[in-house]
């Protein structure tokens, strides 16, 4: 009986510290002079689809301001309490690599967590906040590599955000 108490003790209390863990929000540290990353550091990148760029508040609590923004497929899409504006980003977007991050405290994530931060050349709105987009959607088919000219990038839609 003893050895099996200590077994669900020695089960429960990682379960608990990881658990806990959850609701800590990602850190990430700029990994854009590490060899596999250099590459991105200013290259251009044009969407072969549609994609949505989300302006996130992210937590502790969740208000009405933008804290980032993040690109994502259309399909599958995401909505909760974080989310406070959508635009859709056409296909031939142009996205223009500032930095590549790597999440330093994302322990349930299978391989790196990466993300690139990128600005938008041209385009109508200026935003004064940071643009994230994984770096998993760097590739076919998402989006392709250009040349390194920004050309003029089609503009956002704005989509109304659904609330659940």
């Amino acid at each position: 009986m003893k050895n099996f108490r200590l077994l669900i003790w020695s089960l429960l209390l990682p379960s608990a510290g990881i658990l806990s863990g959850c609701n800590t929000p990602a850190t990430f540290e700029e990994v854009s002079f590490e060899v596999p990353y250099r590459a991105y550091s200013g290259a251009i990148y044009a969407l072969e689809v549609p994609m949505h760029l989300s302006g996130v508040h992210a937590p502790p609590g969740y208000g009405k301001s933008v804290d980032y923004y993040v690109i994502n497929p259309t399909s599958p899409s995401w909505s909760g309490p974080e989310l406070v504006t959508r635009d859709t980003l056409p296909k031939g977007t142009q996205l223009e690599i500032a930095s590549v991050h790597r999440c330093t405290n994302c322990i349930f994530d299978s391989g790196d967590r990466l993300e690139a931060i990128i600005r938008i050349p041209h385009n109508r709105t200026q935003f004064d906040r940071p643009i994230k987009i994984p770096l998993k959607f760097l590739n076919s088919p998402y989006s392709r590599k250009e040349a390194m000219q920004p050309n003029q990038t089609p503009q956002p839609t704005r989509d109304k955000v659904p609330r659940i």
